[in-house]
């Protein structure tokens, strides 16, 4: 029962960490971007990736330190995926970030919750859920960043690649050969235009570290 308080503790804190980088510290960035003269659409495109890396990517590198179990980290991603859910049905979006046109934010909360979850199943030790939820978190925000500060737009340019699969790697050899290969399967999965990258790069990434975790686990022999 103990460890239960103290994970229900910890997802307090972190619930207000991530609280205060959407409602301050985005905002910021946002206001800062107009200040540079980037259009609405590029402040507030990287607006959002300020939460991608500093809410989304600083608290999944912490969970497998943190953490023993993944249900309390699933809970944080759906209690944050109604709230920003319920924004959008309210109109009250949080518009430094949020856009009418997609439901981004609303599947990055999910798709890092559900990583987390379903990765535990296979590696008790987190990081094989953990893992996916980093490189959409910091590589897509690495990714996009890049491209905007590169061309002031959004597109799928390589050296937004590059900026992404450098960003990961060094988190991907926790997990060996195999997880710096699921880091190149995320860097391609979120190249494509078809998905949305915050539903390809965990599905892709996570599929493939588990395909070798059933088939060829000597990949995935890490430091960790």
């Amino acid at each position: 029962m103990s460890y239960i308080i103290y994970d229900v503790l910890v997802t307090a804190l972190f619930i207000l960490w991530v609280m205060l980088i959407i409602v301050v510290i985005s905002k910021k960035v946002y206001n800062y971007a107009l200040s540079k003269k980037y259009s609405e659409t590029s402040a507030r495109y990287l607006s959002r990736k300020s939460i991608h890396i500093l809410a989304g990517g600083v608290v999944a590198i912490v969970v497998p330190f943190v953490y023993r179990e993944p249900i309390t980290p699933f809970v944080l991603s759906l209690i944050l995926t109604l709230l920003l859910f319920y924004n959008r049905k309210q109109k009250k979006m949080m518009s430094w970030f949020q856009e009418t046109s997609n439901f981004y934010e609303v599947d990055f909360t999910l798709m890092w919750g559900f990583s987390i979850l379903i990765g535990w199943f296979f590696d008790r030790n987190l990081w094989l859920g953990a893992l996916p939820a980093i490189y959409m978190s910091i590589g897509d925000g690495i990714t996009g960043i890049v491209r905007i500060i590169v061309s002031k737009k959004r597109y799928k340019g390589v050296e937004g690649s590059l900026a992404m699969l450098a960003s990961i790697a060094p988190f991907s050899v926790i997990l060996g050969y195999g997880g710096l290969i699921s880091a190149i399967a995320g860097t391609l999965a979120e190249k494509q235009n078809i998905i949305d990258d915050n539903i390809a790069v965990p599905i892709v990434s996570l599929l493939t570290l588990i395909l070798f975790r059933l088939f060829y686990p000597q990949l995935l022999k890490g430091f960790y």
